[in-house]
């Protein structure tokens, strides 16, 4: 109806009307023209918990006799009842503030959030997810560290694994266990592949000969010399490619080795040499069992890669988790590499019928020269919205007296509930360079029977709050901070004076209690990675893209997460040197084994390997000796050459620099005093 006509409709005279017929009080008014319709503002279009098309939105709803109104800032045009205002609104969450007042200056508001996209239906694969970079600074650390982690008992396996290497008419000769000094490892990323070069210092090869018919009377000779060699030197070529299915393959050039300075024992082994076996010859055959070991190598590495792909199956908040990812890209230069995976996350419930959840355009990779990972924000908007739509982000928490002041804050007392439910799935996106979390429509619920504010005060609030991922050794989870929050009264609270005279200190407190939802927000890291993960305390950063959270590692944080012993070598050292004496009642181990028992003083001899599984021993290892300690309260002297793995806390390691001290548990005391050496002069006879 036109304002026209209906000014002409209201003019018109009365007249009485006959029986049958409606009288004037039967006739409907339209509000806007009721000079007795209470005053109102309501914002209806789009609805609170809309998805909308980000940029021009056209906001409108109902006004009656009210004047002035906006929305969120911006001058609306009011006329027949109604009011209307165009918004250009960012991707995220934006809460539609309508202001004005009725025509004796008394406010009018009404509020409603919506989600501006855009959206990415949610199932398939959020492409790069996530990222793995590992940096040429990063192999340049990495490499040495591998180096100290070459165990001569497990190389020594390798080595007889390959018997007789020498099997003639004249001569058998089979390998023994191998020692040599700490090996160096360097890693030197290139086009399309992985240079390997390593050096295996003060290399020495135990041998079993025997030479047939040697002497008189067919008589054969049997020998144990030993093969040493200044340095054993290795090197290949690991190349990785990509394949359409996204498995990462391997291709291993063949392992090129090389005896630096290589010779037998001097002595009869010369007559041996000369008559049997020539040392050229023998270092050749060693060689070429050496570079056999790399036919291993490519098959260990594709069985390694194949783990990158993810399939896991866990709880999270309650709910049923469900994560699938593979690789989807691999960049290997002289800069480094750079893995990029995609991820799809699924709940076990059925998906809401909503546009689906906020997107943004993968990030570009990191050019860290170090150890960095990458994590897009679409990924996280990804995994909030299946949190959201399987309600784990929903929080239900009976209050007690020891919530006296949450019940103090909404007007009650002794006991009640507080709930919390979310219209719409929680954004993750950059404003003002850093990262935000945004709640909408957040129904916020509170039993506060014979409460100051009634037996139930209802709530809408919206949230825009700082936040941070945070990794500690024990739990993952998300940190908000400084939250910005916007908060309307509903139900029967809207129509309690008390209630909407309370409601900015209202707003205020619940801002100043955010830390409730950080921990709903919070997880233990045995839920994704197993009971024994442990992680260091990761720092993210916003990615410069402005599209991505970024926490960069040292190579030191990045052994565990590849499931590798960090080592320690030194807590002090002594510049004057230590020279520790055997005593004559110690246990001399000329072989491996495993010691039970506890109190055992043992002088361990080269090339033997302990496991000791007591407590409170005493240990002199010689080089080229090794002991595992699984027990506690152990005190070990090393010296050069030998080695030292901790697998437990509470013992005490005293090492000659050149020793290797691997503290896997990370809390034992070693120091280093150079150098460290051992008097022999009360030491049990035989000795080693």
């Amino acid at each position: 109806m036109s304002l026209l006509l209906a000014s002409a409709w209201l003019t018109l005279p009365a007249c009485h009307s006959d029986a049958g017929k409606a009288d004037d009080s039967d006739i409907p008014v339209d509000p806007w023209l009721d000079p007795d319709a209470p005053p109102a503002l309501a914002l209806q279009t789009p609805p609170p918990a809309s998805f909308v098309d980000p940029g021009a939105t056209a906001v409108a709803g109902e006004a009656i006799h009210a004047e002035g109104v906006t929305v969120s800032g911006t001058t609306a045009t009011v006329a027949a009842g109604r009011f209307a205002a165009d918004l250009d609104l960012p991707s995220g969450i934006t809460t539609l503030e309508v202001a004005g007042v009725d025509p004796d200056g008394n406010p009018l508001t009404d509020s409603g959030s919506v989600l501006a996209g855009p959206f990415a239906q949610p199932d398939g694969e959020v492409a790069e997810a996530l990222r793995i970079r590992l940096g040429a600074g990063a192999f340049a650390e990495l490499g040495p560290l591998l180096g100290s982690l070459l165990d001569p008992a497990a190389l020594s396996a390798q080595v007889t694994a390959l018997n007789p290497v020498l099997d003639t008419a004249a001569a058998r000769i089979d390998l023994e266990g191998v020692s040599f000094d700490a090996a160096t490892i360097a890693l030197v990323p290139a086009d399309g592949e992985l240079l390997v070069d390593i050096s295996i210092p003060n290399f020495v090869l135990g041998i079993d000969a025997t030479v047939y018919d040697a002497l008189p009377f067919g008589i054969d000779l049997s020998l144990s010399p030993e093969l040493k060699a200044d340095e054993v030197h290795l090197t290949t070529a690991i190349g990785l490619t990509l394949d359409a299915t996204g498995h990462v393959d391997a291709t291993v050039a063949p392992l090129q080795a090389e005896l630096v300075a290589f010779d037998l024992d001097t002595g009869i082994l010369e007559l041996v040499d000369w008559l049997f076996v020539d040392d050229d010859d023998l270092a050749d055959t060693i060689e070429a069992q050496l570079a056999a070991l790399g036919d291993d190598l490519e098959p260990a590495l594709d069985s390694a890669l194949a783990g990158i792909a993810i399939d896991l199956q866990t709880e999270l908040l309650g709910a049923q988790l469900a994560l699938a990812g593979t690789v989807t890209e691999l960049a290997l230069d002289p800069s480094g590499l750079t893995l990029g995976l995609g991820m799809a996350i699924d709940t076990d419930v059925p998906t809401p019928d909503v546009p689906g959840h906020l997107t943004f355009p993968a990030p570009p990779p990191p050019t860290s020269d170090d150890v960095a990972l990458q994590i897009s924000d679409a990924f996280l908007d990804r995994a909030l919205f299946e949190l959201w739509a399987a309600h784990a982000l929903d929080l239900d928490l009976p209050l007690g007296a020891e919530d006296a002041a949450i019940l103090f804050v909404f007007g009650g007392q002794g006991s009640g509930n507080l709930s919390l439910s979310a219209g719409l799935p929680p954004g993750w996106l950059e404003r003002g360079g850093e990262a935000r979390m945004q709640l909408g429509e957040l129904a916020l619920t509170v039993d506060t029977p014979g409460g100051d504010y009634g037996d139930r005060v209802e709530l809408i609030a919206a949230i825009d709050a700082a936040a941070a991922l945070e990794v500690t050794p024990d739990a993952a989870g998300i940190v908000l901070s400084g939250a910005d929050v916007k908060m309307r009264a509903t139900g029967d609270s809207a129509r309690s004076p008390e209630l909407l005279a309370a409601l900015p200190t209202l707003t205020t407190a619940f801002g100043l209690g955010i830390g409730a939802i950080n921990d709903q927000l919070s997880f233990p890291l045995t839920d994704l990675l197993g009971p024994d993960a442990v992680l260091p305390t990761l720092a993210f950063q916003r990615d410069p893209s402005g599209v991505a959270t970024l926490v960069e590692l040292s190579v030191a944080d990045l052994l565990p997460l590849l499931g590798l012993p960090t080592t320690t070598q030194t807590s002090t050292t002594s510049t004057t040197g230590l020279s520790v004496a055997i005593p004559p009642g110690a246990t001399v181990s000329d072989g491996d084994d495993d010691v039970p028992g506890d109190g055992v003083v043992s002088w361990v001899c080269s090339r033997d390997d302990l496991v000791v599984q007591g407590d409170g021993g005493t240990w002199y290892v010689d080089d080229n000796g090794e002991v595992r300690i699984e027990g506690t309260g152990h005190t070990v002297y090393a010296v050069d050459g030998a080695t030292v793995v901790l697998e437990s806390a509470g013992n005490t390691v005293y090492a000659d620099p050149g020793a290797d001290v691997r503290d896997n548990d990370g809390t034992n005391a070693v120091t280093v005093y150079d150098p460290l050496t051992f008097d022999l002069a009360s030491a049990p006879s035989p000795g080693c």
